[in-house]
């Protein structure tokens, strides 16, 4: 009988545990459903493209609502769209690989926000479209790939910082389907594009090699008219062949048309120790110091670039100029330093090549800027 007794209270305490801890559980499980719609909201997955994956994979990162902004320490710099001359870097090594994510690079939304806060007023994404699209004769673009270069235009245009667009290809123009191509391409660009903001800006090219300066003006003038029937204002980077300052091509003037050129001068300095450059890639410990010398070819060039202005009545920017993260640090910085003030100077803006690669000014794996390119490019 005692047995029996013994065994029901038993029976009767482990019920009583049972339907206490099922009581906490919902309680815990309400008051965190609570929290979370108050506090946080709907919690969305971010989700990043996968390198060496097609852009179908890809899904930009939610936003931030724009009714709950971040807040801003009141230090912040100021973000003047177009205020010239542009602090640009160009984030590299992303859209310009096969596949975002092949080279170590994938554009976060955040970055925008982080460059802005860094003191940059201009962010070019090179884009390699020529290697994605159709077949002849239409050659249509990766959707994937246009809805991507839409979202990543947004992001920085809502930092109210000038965002260059910029077709970066190797493909030679040599021939006349290429050339065909490359329009059939801008006419999609072209119309894309009508619909982004005005402070989303195009490159045509970031220097097409081979072609003769006849031939070059020709095929960017084509270019520039079809962007010009979807838009008037919209800003349009237009380089010489090469990418050389002194052969700008001679445009029709046009107060939204800015010459642009790529400057890596002295190229053993810039580019040592770099694999993929085949005359420097055996050069190390090579050195630069801001001489009266050095410092007059940099402001040489920048007169060559000033003098296509000055004739036009058009800006001019420097649309890449960098130096390798293999080079001394102090030496990049000065170096970086003196072409700014020189560019600057002359009344040309300077993007620099680039954010988070290997000739960047950002380290991603620190989180952290390198302080002394940093003050040289936003000076």
């Amino acid at each position: 009988m005692a047995k029996t007794i013994f065994m029901r209270k038993r029976r009767f305490t482990a019920v009583r545990l049972a339907t206490g801890a099922l009581v906490l559980a919902v309680l815990a499980g309400a008051f965190y459903a609570a929290f979370e719609r108050v506090y946080t909201g709907p919690i969305a997955p971010k989700t990043l493209p996968t390198p060496g994956a097609p852009y179908r994979s890809i899904a930009p990162v939610t936003p931030v609502p724009a009714s709950a902004p971040t807040p801003r320490p009141t230090a912040e710099p100021t973000r003047a769209a177009e205020t010239w001359p542009l602090r640009g870097v160009s984030i590299g090594n992303a859209l310009d690989a096969p596949r975002e994510g092949d080279w170590g690079v994938v554009i976060q939304d955040g970055d925008f926000d982080l460059l802005a806060r860094a003191g940059f007023t201009c962010v070019r994404i090179p884009v390699d479209f020529a290697s994605n699209t159709g077949a002849a004769p239409d050659y249509a673009l990766d959707e994937e790939l246009l809805a991507r270069v839409a979202h990543l235009a947004g992001a920085g245009a809502r930092e109210n910082q000038v965002v260059i667009i910029a077709y970066h290809s190797y493909e030679p123009l040599l021939t006349q389907s290429a050339r065909q191509k490359y329009l059939a391409v801008w006419r999609q660009i072209a119309v894309a594009s009508a619909s982004w903001p005005d402070n989303v800006w195009l490159e045509i090219h970031h220097g097409p090699n081979g072609l003769s300066g006849a031939r070059w003006q020709a095929l960017a003038e084509d270019a520039l008219s079809l962007v010009r029937a979807q838009s008037a204002v919209r800003t349009v980077v237009v380089p010489g062949v090469g990418g050389d300052a002194r052969a700008l091509p001679a445009l029709a003037p046009d107060p939204h048309v800015v010459g642009g050129f790529a400057y890596f001068v002295p190229r053993a300095f810039t580019h040592q120790g770099e694999r993929w450059s085949a005359d420097t890639r055996d050069l190390t410990g090579v050195s630069w110091a801001d001489t009266p010398g050095a410092r007059a070819a940099i402001a040489a060039d920048m007169r060559a670039a000033k003098a296509w202005s000055d004739e036009t009545g058009m800006r001019v920017m420097i649309t890449e100029f960098g130096a390798t993260s293999r080079a001394e640090s102090a030496m990049r910085a000065e170096w970086a330093a003196a072409v700014v003030e020189e560019a600057n100077g002359a009344g040309l803006s300077a993007c620099y090549w680039e954010f988070c690669g290997g000739f960047g000014v950002y380290d991603r794996a620190k989180e952290a800027f390198d302080a002394r390119l940093l003050s040289a490019l936003t000076p």
